[in-house]
């Protein structure tokens, strides 16, 4: 897998399926990135992976992984034999940083945790998680270069790259479904809202400095 050194980041799981064979070759380049160390954002059918084999993952921090509340659950069972577990218990357990998406998103890697709450669309379609999974692989390949602050409470100590990774894309991800919700309403579908991706970047993360 000689492509996977062209690569800083991998999202690996949206569309995967469940096919034996392809869980398979999921495995090897799950090990592969570790191997190389790169980092991953897991998600879908990448985190049915992870539950089956959680050793794939442990120990390992380059992974942010983004459950949804059943995702979560089987994780919680999987790792640590119970379904309802504090999420920095599950990811100090693990070593990763998850995403625990729901009306809020809950990040954590165990040691930091923050809220993004920003108003999302009122629709919850099918497809978002996996936009939300890119947005993250984006920003975590820019913030692992890039350390900085803490934007809830600028006076702490600087959020790791991966948090930060992760509460940008919620951010990003929210603000460009509310957008598109506020074209489209109840005929919304996750493509209506890659077109509000760029434009809700530059509004809410652009700076003059950077242009």
């Amino acid at each position: 897998m000689e492509w996977v050194d062209r690569l800083t980041v991998l999202v690996i799981g949206p569309g995967l399926g469940r096919d034996s064979k392809v869980q398979e070759i999921a495995k090897l380049v799950i090990q592969q990135c570790r191997d190389k160390n790169k980092i991953m954002v897991i998600d879908g059918d990448g985190l049915w992976t992870v539950e089956q084999d959680p050793s794939l993952i442990k120990g390992y921090g380059n992974v942010i992984l983004t459950p949804n509340v059943n995702e979560y659950s089987r994780l919680c069972k999987s790792v640590l034999g119970e379904g309802k577990v504090h999420l920095a218990d599950l990811a100090n357990t693990l070593g990763v940083t998850i995403v625990k998406k729901g009306e809020h998103d809950i990040i954590s890697n165990g040691k930091q945790e923050i809220i993004c709450s920003d108003e999302g669309g009122q629709r919850r379609c099918g497809g978002i998680g996996d936009v939300l999974a890119g947005c993250i692989g984006c920003f975590a390949s820019w913030s692992s270069m890039n350390p900085t602050i803490n934007p809830q409470n600028p006076s702490e100590e600087a959020l790791s790259p991966l948090v930060l990774a992760a509460y940008g894309g919620c951010s990003l991800t929210r603000h460009a479904s509310k957008e598109a919700f506020q074209q489209y309403k109840r005929s919304m579908v996750a493509h209506d809202i890659l077109q509000f991706i760029g434009p809700q970047f530059n509004e809410h993360f652009e700076s003059e400095s950077s242009m």
